[in-house]
């Protein structure tokens, strides 16, 4: 946790407040979701006036609960929606799956026209936060800490990109990085990156270094960072709290094309391009605090104590070694 980005305003789901988050429930999973679901789409309905009846299409991404029945069905069931509304529920996916869901829904558009579609994008954080612990070749119990994650989404962006920029960019631009290309090479600084790139706030290591590898600017992982820091890793939800982020410090504007990408398991990366219709004056899950975004700090308070963990040559760490001294 202490160099995982994730701030001390953070939430977290009542079975870990109360300290069983090794031997969640159930029902502590099903009450953890029911909550962010279903408060979130009673504001949906209120604000936007339309009736959980006039729902054509409900997908729901859930990566690590996948329950029987699906969060999907008790989505329908609580509100009371048709008999034949078209229903999705993915798992398994990760931080990619918001992604994978709007596709859906706008492939589903082209059979069904003139109709209303929902994505609910969220992550069960209750039974699903304790670390996995394994033995070292000595026997000893600890946890892995791996470099893997941040170079493989690294690489995967990279490839994606190779293929998606020629297809989305204007031939202008693509000459431009051409050259910008070449001749940086040449003299060995860094290749500027495209416009209006959104990364998912998923682990800190994983957006430091994708932001290394694209060139990228403090101001341009700021929204990734900070949504990361308030909110935490909330897996395929967090492409939303970056866009509400933008949204709140006004970055967004009529006609700005924002190219959203998501790294998920498998490994997979996903994108997709959103177009601006008009200047949002609405308020989001932002309001309260963007005033005081970004600190000027994102040390953790407890990184003197614990600040081991950032120590490359640390793979292993034995549990006995440092649980007796966190729990003083």
């Amino acid at each position: 946790m202490v160099s995982s980005g994730i701030g001390e305003e953070t939430y977290c789901p009542r079975n870990v407040i109360e300290g069983r988050e090794e031997s969640a429930t159930l029902m502590d999973a099903l009450s953890e979701m029911d909550d962010i679901i279903f408060d979130t789409l009673d504001k949906l309905f209120a604000k936007t006036g339309v009736s959980p009846s006039e729902i054509d299409i409900i997908v729901v991404s859930v990566s690590l609960f996948s329950p029987a029945p699906s969060l999907t069905a008790r989505v329908i069931n609580r509100y009371k929606m048709r008999k034949d509304i078209k229903a999705f529920n993915l798992s398994g996916m990760r931080c990619s799956a918001s992604v994978v869901a709007v596709d859906l829904v706008k492939q589903l558009f082209k059979t069904y026209r003139n109709s209303f579609a929902i994505v609910v994008s969220t992550e069960s954080i209750g039974p699903n936060c304790c670390i996995q612990v394994e033995d070292d070749d000595l026997g000893n119990k600890g946890f892995g800490l791996t470099r893997d994650p941040p170079r493989a989404g690294a690489k995967a962006l990279t490839m994606n990109l190779r293929v998606l920029l020629p297809k989305v960019l204007p031939l202008s631009e693509m000459l431009r990085y051409k050259i910008s290309y070449y001749r940086n090479k040449l003299t060995k600084r860094s290749t500027p990156k495209g416009p209006g790139l959104h990364l998912k706030s998923g682990g800190r290591a994983i957006i430091d270094e994708v932001g290394k590898s694209l060139a990228l600017k403090d101001h341009d992982l700021e929204p990734a960072r900070m949504a990361l820091y308030r909110f935490g890793n909330t897996s395929s939800g967090g492409l939303w709290y970056v866009l509400g982020y933008m949204e709140a410090k006004k970055r967004l504007k009529k006609g700005d094309r924002i190219l959203m990408t998501s790294l998920g398991a498998g490994f997979k990366c996903n994108n997709c391009v959103w177009k601006v219709m008009k200047d949002s004056e609405d308020k989001n899950v932002w309001k309260d605090c963007i005033d005081h975004y970004p600190p000027n700090t994102l040390a953790n308070p407890f990184s003197e104590k614990f600040d081991w963990i950032n120590d490359e040559s640390m793979r292993f760490a034995r549990r006995e070694d440092y649980v007796p001294k966190m729990c003083i």
